[in-house]
């Protein structure tokens, strides 16, 4: 959409924009129409509070100077208004602004359960955030009750006095619990959401990193505080482990040892959401205590400043974050630590990968499948997936930071 030049402009916000104030330095630009949240630092705020329809960008330029007692030029002014505000419709009437894209991290994506149906759960189950001050105590306890059961249970296994037969009705079982665990957790995240007022959209299904992965759109918890968002970070682990406290209890009573299995999978699956280095979970606890909601690609976008700066490529002053340095330095290590090691390890599982892996699952039938085959197999083959999730993580990561200029929508 061609603009009109700078000096005739007189900007204007959307008639469907809302500011909401979070906390005292921060504030939420919500476009309700098209869905886009913009978190704005004070700057941003008191520019946007000024804008009526009726000053020019010059007009703003010099007010906005006068109120932060700092020089602020029209080329800023336009910039923030024009080159960032307008593309989202937040800016007047820009017919060619784009719905926001939720969870745009994931791709073939597919809803699983609408909104509607989504606002009816939440509320039913809202109830079970009351009391938040213990509700960080609640998780604790029953994480230590779970770890000492699978402890328990997991060196049985491993001494031989238990086997699980595993038949053909089972496996659906557990893949049917599975999916429904995954629908209760992120049901959790709404509920907790539904709970500081706010409403989730859609639940559904995508692929990260060629990995399935459930979400939620839990976007209205940008309207919410710190503390809050952390508990709605946690609120899908906090349904899961309760799930699993009663399998274990249900398990014990009847001696129906899958059920113990089952907690299991769920306390493991909880480790795994809790690591802060992928888009689960853990990484929005992180990101939201941190108040960075672009903590991954900041984190990367700062040591390659920093790279560049060390070796003069540039001679732009950085602001040296300790954090940021950290955490990149961290996930970046770990990730070209744990690839190096494999193929130093043991090469030809590497390249032998595929070929061997087909090989052994199309000899997989119901009647040779046990639990003893199912850990064969996942220390055959663990590793080698493991690597070629994150070498796929580690390129993504990279084509992605170079493609990102604006922060990821959060689910």
């Amino acid at each position: 959409m061609e603009l009109l030049n700078s000096k005739e402009l007189k900007p204007s916000l959307n008639c469907d924009v809302e500011i909401h104030k979070v906390s005292e330095n921060e504030f939420i630009l919500h476009q309700k129409r098209l869905n886009h949240q913009i978190r704005l630092n004070n700057f941003s705020y008191q520019l946007i509070s000024i804008i009526d329809g009726n000053k020019s960008i010059e007009m703003l330029s010099k007010e906005i100077s006068e109120t932060i007692q700092q020089p602020i030029s029209k080329d800023v002014v336009y910039e923030l208004l024009y080159e960032n505000l307008f593309k989202k419709g937040i800016i007047d009437n820009n017919p060619e602004a784009q719905t926001r894209n939720t969870s745009n991290y994931l791709t073939l994506k597919f809803v699983l359960i609408p909104k509607k149906i989504v606002l009816i759960a939440s509320s039913w189950f809202r109830f079970m955030f009351i009391g938040a001050n213990y509700f960080k105590w609640t998780i604790v306890f029953l994480s230590i009750v779970l770890l000492s059961n699978t402890v328990f249970y997991f060196n049985s296994i491993m001494s031989a006095k238990t086997e699980l037969a595993i038949n053909e009705m089972t496996i659906v079982c557990v893949f049917l619990f599975g999916f429904l665990s995954c629908l209760i957790h992120e049901i959790g995240h709404a509920s907790a959401l539904k709970y500081y007022g706010r409403n989730a959209g859609d639940i559904g299904v995508g692929f990260y990193l060629f990995s399935p992965v459930f979400y939620c759109d839990v976007s209205e918890a940008w309207f919410i505080n710190k503390n809050s968002r952390v508990v709605v970070n946690l609120g899908g682990i906090y349904f899961e482990l309760i799930i699993a406290f009663i399998l274990i209890v249900i398990s014990h009573l009847t001696q129906f040892k899958i059920l113990n299995w089952l907690s299991f999978a769920i306390l493991l699956r909880t480790i795994l959401n809790l690591n802060p280095f992928l888009r689960r979970d853990g990484y929005w606890i992180l990101a939201d205590l941190t108040n960075m909601p672009n903590l991954q690609n900041d984190s990367l976008r700062h040591i390659r400043a920093i790279f560049l700066r060390l070796v003069n490529k540039t001679t732009e002053k950085i602001s040296f974050n300790p954090f940021l340095f950290i955490y990149g330095l961290l996930s970046f290590s770990f990730i070209i630590f744990f690839l190096l090691f494999m193929v130093i390890l043991d090469p030809s599982s590497l390249l032998n990968f595929p070929v061997k892996f087909w090989s052994i699952l199309s000899s997989v039938t119901i009647s040779n499948l046990s639990f003893k085959l199912l850990i064969d197999l996942l220390k055959t083959f663990g590793l080698p997936i493991l690597f070629y999730y994150l070498l796929f993580k580690f390129l993504f990561g990279l084509v992605s930071s170079r493609l990102s200029k604006t922060p990821r929508a959060r689910t």
